[in-house]
């Protein structure tokens, strides 16, 4: 009896920035909230939160790869947050084409009208993302926790790969690479109501930041004002 033939499965594989951008692209409009779903939040999004890792730091974006070379998944992440953010205005945002995505017209002193607030403008706070980096990627006045945790990350996995662990594998090879270009530690930001993301990270080694976020925070540890909560890891 011939033996059935074994279905290749999905991979973790390094990005590729000459056949993997689309793709990419492609994963994260999937994955975005609904709530961003509309032009131009569509297209400014990619912008914050996809677009610059590509871009700015290819050696630590790692795809999952569904063995046709496509990807249906993705981890991106830095080592140093705060070089990423100097990188982020001296590369980026000057390529930025302004009339499409404008610069908030706050001067920059004014830290409560850049504050952010997704549910009345979201539009606006994705603006405020993209030319103020260092407020919410940094987390102004929250110096302590970026010098013991240096690095940060995004995950994103198409639905019908989710469940399957590939997303452990991707945080691995992530963390591993990581280390190896001597990050101290990792955070992420992510709505504390997202307990089961919270556990996700939580088996790989993040837990609650025990200290304060300052005048971003509510006054429990590691939570700030509208409902998200900072878990970290030291390596």
């Amino acid at each position: 009896m011939q033996k059935a033939t074994k279905m290749a499965q999905p991979f973790v594989r390094q990005y590729n920035p000459d056949t993997d951008y689309e793709s990419m692209l492609e994963v994260f409009h999937e994955c975005i909230g609904d709530n961003l779903k509309f032009e131009p939040a569509w297209t400014i999004s990619a912008y914050c939160w996809c677009i610059p890792y590509l871009l700015l730091s290819p050696s630590t974006c790692f795809v999952l790869d569904d063995s046709n070379g496509k990807a249906v998944g993705y981890i991106l992440g830095v080592p140093d947050t705060t070089v990423f953010i100097k990188r982020w205005r001296q590369y980026y945002i000057p390529k930025l084409d302004e009339a499409k995505m404008p610069r908030p017209d706050i001067a920059d002193d004014d830290d409560e009208a850049w504050a952010l607030n997704w549910e009345d403008d979201p539009v606006g706070s994705l603006l405020k993302v993209l030319w103020g980096p260092e407020r919410v990627m940094g987390l102004k006045g929250v110096d302590e926790l970026i010098r013991n945790h240096s690095g940060h990350l995004h995950i994103d996995i198409l639905p019908d790969f989710q469940r399957r662990g590939y997303g452990g594998k991707l945080m691995t090879a992530l963390l591993i690479k990581l280390q190896d270009l001597n990050a101290i530690g990792c955070h992420i930001v992510l709505p504390a109501a997202n307990t089961d993301a919270c556990r996700f990270y939580g088996r790989y080694g993040f837990h609650v930041y025990e200290g304060s976020m300052n005048d971003g925070g509510t006054g429990e540890p590691g939570m700030l004002k509208d409902g998200s909560i900072c878990l970290v890891q030291k390596f």
